[in-house]
């Protein structure tokens, strides 16, 4: 044999076998994350261990063929553990956003809990997951048992997916949509916000107790809460007045601790329900003390006036459009335990009677 020709033979010898130690590094390495994941990978009976690796060329083919065999099928295990949970979500997110019984709803009763119904199936596929460890997969070892239950299956492909959206949803950012036009011009009905839900501290996910305290809402922040004094369903509005100011509304103007707060007249438009029944509109640039926003008010409708201290630990809040909303002048003041987070940007935006997505709202940066 040519001696060029042997060196590639032997160049090619040395490469199957550092596969096949790769492979074997690869199948003791997912066998320790999960031996249900890793059963395929086992190489033929005897060769576990072997300290000389099979130099045969059409055995390495094909231990790397059911290598290659086996990463897909594992790989297909993990993709349809997150398509089914994400397909779940989701659905449930699509169904609940189109109904009456919005997942923030602004001015309509909602009994949908999403939050407690995600705490209790990352509970339950916890607990079971936990119990396969610690109980069924040492008894299934004893057995010599491949075969993994079908409801384990799942518990163990889930967990860590719905831990993962849990603590997201939790501890940083939750989604919203907005089912009503109580905050317009700022928000609109079918924009999906991003809440963030850090910036005022942490709180324990379902009894909402807070355990780290980081910020304090600022005045004209808007900010989503749990509607004063039931609870029983989230808004959204614009701090107005906080702890200890005097807050006072005449013509429809605000004062603020005596100070005017000052507005400026941008153009008439109209607005409408979802009825389609539409009403005239002023469009005002506010300054809320430092924050620019632009209001609606109705002139047709009559003045809502008001002088009153907000008292403390609590807020005073409003909506944007002015004359169509069911605020602190409804329901009182705000609790500071009653606050969910600080509404940040704005994620996706439909409009709900055309359908259409509103492209230039997406990203946008809530103020």
């Amino acid at each position: 044999m040519p001696k060029n020709v042997w060196m590639v033979a032997k160049s090619n010898e040395r490469m199957r076998t550092t596969q096949y130690h790769n492979w074997l590094i690869l199948k003791d390495f997912l066998g320790n994350i999960g031996r249900q994941q890793s059963n395929f990978l086992l190489p033929p009976k005897g060769q576990v261990g072997d300290s000389n690796p099979p130099r045969d060329a059409d055995e390495i083919n094909r231990l790397r063929n059911e290598f290659l065999t086996g990463h897909h099928i594992f790989c297909v295990r993990v993709i349809r553990g997150v398509i089914q949970i994400d397909c779940c979500l989701a659905g449930i997110l699509l169904v609940v956003s189109y109904t009456s019984h919005s997942i923030l709803q602004m001015d309509i009763a909602m009994d949908f809990n999403f939050e407690l119904i995600l705490f209790y199936a990352l509970t339950l596929s916890g607990v079971i997951a936990l119990l396969d460890v610690l109980y069924f997969a040492p008894k299934r070892k004893k057995q010599q048992s491949k075969k993994l239950p079908l409801i384990v299956d799942y518990a163990r492909s889930f967990f860590p997916i719905l831990l993962l959206v849990f603590s997201m949803r939790s501890f940083a950012y939750e989604p919203f949509r907005i089912p009503s036009g109580s905050l317009k011009p700022t928000l609109l009905v079918g924009d999906f916000i991003l809440v963030n839900k850090f910036d005022y501290g942490i709180r324990l996910p379902v009894i909402h107790t807070k355990i780290l305290s980081i910020g304090e809402p600022q005045r004209g922040d808007i900010v989503v809460f749990r509607e004063p004094p039931t609870e029983s369903r989230d808004l959204i509005k614009r701090v107005i007045g906080l702890p200890g100011d005097r807050v006072s509304y005449k013509d429809k103007v605000l004062y603020i601790n005596g100070k005017e707060i000052s507005q400026q007249f941008k153009q008439y438009g109209t607005d409408q329900d979802d009825n389609s029944a539409s009403w005239g509109v002023v469009e005002k640039q506010e300054n809320l003390l430092g924050v620019t926003h632009h209001i609606y008010q109705i002139p047709a409708r009559e003045n809502d006036d008001f002088d009153v201290v907000v008292p403390a630990g609590k807020y005073f809040m409003m909506g944007d459009n002015r004359d169509d909303s069911a605020d602190s002048r409804s329901w009182g003041f705000l609790p500071e335990k009653n606050i969910i987070g600080k509404a940040t940007r704005v994620w996706m935006s439909v409009d709900t009677p055309k359908h259409p997505i509103r492209w230039e709202r997406i990203g946008e940066k809530i103020i």
